[in-house]
């Protein structure tokens, strides 16, 4: 129980930072005089709040009521000097379009209006940089740096040092494929000891040649992963040392050829890593 409880004001920050919010939320004051609202056909964003105010000479009474066509309703009630004010707010769950309103008083003599509803720009993030200009819209970067200078800001980049649009990330180690320095084991560390722009998680990672799974033995399963990796666009291996079996720095059918005739037809040994 003191677990979910020590969860709630993570969980509402969670909730709080994914509703929209309209950097430019203004109150648009429409009064009621002369039998007339004014002014007439207002646009209002989403996330923006409309009032009236009653002002009308004489004390004559008037509502403002959403049509029965609008698409959110509401009813002001009698309008007078003692209640001269109403107000709405649009959620920005309101549907765009068209809100006609009038009084209901004085409809009949064409006291009406309509509310026009655009859709509010938003900036889920709240770095003050709306989302459809933000290049990272879920993580504030208000500076909006980007040292690549690709679609993605430093801080949501896998990879800042190096244009890479699609932040392929094949070890899922967060660092893009573009500037990791080990392509197929995870190492968000980059550690490299020796500096020579190979990770210590694949230095020297080769364990047996032609053992391409890394799980079970050299058996069909091994093979099948080789082919998937040469023709189906399958997974890569994580070192490739094993895959190169004739050791001439490719991965291609010659090699795999190799471990077809080792594995059914009893040709030469595939030999050691080197």
């Amino acid at each position: 129980m003191q677990k979910w409880f020590k969860a709630i004001p993570v969980m509402a920050t969670l909730l709080i930072a994914l509703i929209p919010k309209s950097l430019n939320a203004a109150v648009h004051n429409i009064t009621i005089v002369n039998d007339a609202f004014t002014p007439l056909n207002s646009v209002v964003t989403q996330g923006d709040t409309v009032r009236w105010t009653f002002d009308a000479p004489g004390g004559v009474e008037h509502t403002t009521t959403s049509d029965p066509t609008s698409p959110k309703q509401w009813d002001s009630g009698i309008m007078t000097y003692d209640n001269p004010y109403f107000q709405i707010f649009i959620t920005y769950t309101d549907p765009t379009g068209d809100y006609p309103y009038r009084c209901t008083i004085h409809g009949s003599a064409g006291m009406r209006d309509t509310l026009r509803i655009v859709a509010a720009p938003i900036d889920i993030d709240g770095d003050g940089i709306l989302n459809q200009f933000d290049n990272c819209p879920l993580m504030q970067n208000p500076l909006q740096e980007n040292s690549d200078m690709d679609v993605f800001g430093d801080v949501c980049d896998n990879c800042q040092s190096k244009t890479n649009p699609k932040q392929e990330d094949w070890d899922l180690d967060a660092i893009g494929d573009s500037c990791d320095n080990c392509l197929y084991v995870g190492n968000s560390n980059q550690a490299d000891a020796d500096m020579d722009g190979i990770g210590d998680a694949c230095e020297n990672c080769c364990s047996r040649e032609g053992w391409f799974s890394h799980a079970g033995g050299m058996d069909v399963v091994n093979l099948t992963k080789y082919v998937s990796y040469l023709f189906q666009g399958g997974r890569r291996y994580y070192c490739l040392e094993e895959a190169d079996i004739d050791d001439n720095g490719k991965v291609n059918v010659v090699d795999l050829l190799r471990i077809v005739t080792w594995n059914f037809q009893g040709g030469p040994p595939l030999g050691s890593c080197p």
